[in-house]
């Protein structure tokens, strides 16, 4: 039975969480850590996202992310599949390097977002990588800390919750993850709550496997999903722009949302300016269209 388009839920942190295909290396020296930074500094200011904590573990990564109006499974294919090209083509083989499903728990910020900084901080410590977090390259932890910078990761909201001193807080923040039982680890950061597992008041999703393609993406547009409906429904696509309202037009132009969406190829500000309609409209449309289907 073909499933719902995931509804995404914009300012929601995500617990994102991506292995290499049959747990194989993801990288073999710095250059390729570094060029996974660059490809996420590209992604989150693409897609208006940010990412509020990161490790990059030898064979999978973590990431803390707060998506914007784009959604997630764009994100996570965008940075995905430029890196899979970026390293096949270096060590000149083919095949896939990622799983294809990634995992993305939605965590409740209020509740969980500094246990789950402070988990995705201990990954190399637990695998027996390093001693302290401090002494990991390719985590966020040394940057929370002040020890370097990257533009793309977003500290503020976290340390803040530490005190209005940098200082203090960066200190009291170390403390905090460098404190942690072995055994703090809240089972809502790695499999979710009950809450979390069912749509609740119609704006709470966990979207526990998500399902991506991490081949470098084919270029399908968004006139190419209006194209494909209005064939579908045997329609000028210049008819769904107008001012119509006959119920018609109405369910084709929440089909075209609903694709686009579900594929990352439009947001809804940009379904908004195609279908001459505004992004809250667009986002009616599709609350609507989903929860009939």
């Amino acid at each position: 039975m073909p499933r719902k388009p995931r509804l995404h839920i914009p300012g929601a942190v995500y617990h994102v969480m991506l292995r290499g295909n049959n747990h194989q290396d993801l990288f073999f020296c710095a250059a390729d850590y570094i060029h996974l930074n660059q490809l996420v500094d590209r992604a989150t200011t693409r897609l208006n996202a940010s990412v509020h904590a990161f490790c990059w573990m030898g064979n999978h990564i973590h990431l803390a992310v707060q998506v914007s109006d784009a959604p997630l499974g764009r994100l996570v294919q965008w940075i995905a599949s430029r890196y899979a090209h970026y390293l096949n083509r270096r060590l000149g083989r083919t095949g896939h390097l990622f799983e294809r499903r990634y995992r993305a728990i939605l965590v409740d910020a209020d509740s969980y977002l500094l246990e789950l900084v402070r988990y995705i901080h201990l990954n190399p410590v637990k695998a027996g990588i390093v001693t302290k977090p401090t002494s990991y390259n390719w985590s966020s932890h040394r940057y929370y800390l002040g020890q370097g910078t990257l533009d793309w990761l977003a500290t503020d909201w976290v340390l803040s919750l530490f005190g209005n001193n940098l200082h203090q807080a960066r200190k009291t923040f170390h403390d905090f993850v460098t404190d942690a039982g072995p055994d703090e680890v809240p089972d809502e950061l790695l499999f979710g709550s009950d809450d979390d597992r069912r749509l609740a008041g119609g704006n709470r999703l966990l979207d526990e496997f998500g399902d991506c393609d991490f081949r470098l993406p084919q270029q399908l547009s968004l006139d190419d999903i209006v194209n494909s409906v209005c064939a579908k429904y045997d329609i000028e696509p210049g008819s769904i722009t107008g001012p119509s309202r006959q119920s018609r037009l109405v369910r084709i132009r929440a089909e075209i949302a609903c694709e686009a969406i579900a594929k990352g190829v439009a947001t809804l500000a940009e379904l908004g300016r195609r279908l001459n309609r505004s992004d809250v409209a667009i986002g009616k449309l599709v609350r609507r269209y989903s929860a009939d289907q």
